[in-house]
């Protein structure tokens, strides 16, 4: 992820939290660390699925339609 990336987010999470009630520092980096936990989790996933998709061709496909397979 690119500084600018984290730049973005750290903007995006300090405009919403001035939408909401006033919070300690301590809510704002919770919610800051959960918010960056689940954009690095996304990332992860994503690029699983992406290398997951290179991997697959007609045989590995097949195989999960074959009901003798199993």
């Amino acid at each position: 992820m690119t500084v600018e990336s984290r730049n973005r987010e750290k903007e995006l999470i300090g405009f919403s939290a001035t939408l909401t009630q006033p919070q300690s520092n301590r809510e704002k980096w919770q919610k800051f660390l959960v918010f960056i936990l689940l954009v690095d989790v996304m990332g992860y996933y994503i690029l699983f699925l992406k290398t997951l998709s290179l991997k697959l061709n007609a045989h590995i496909i097949h195989f999960f339609y074959n009901e003798n397979a199993w």
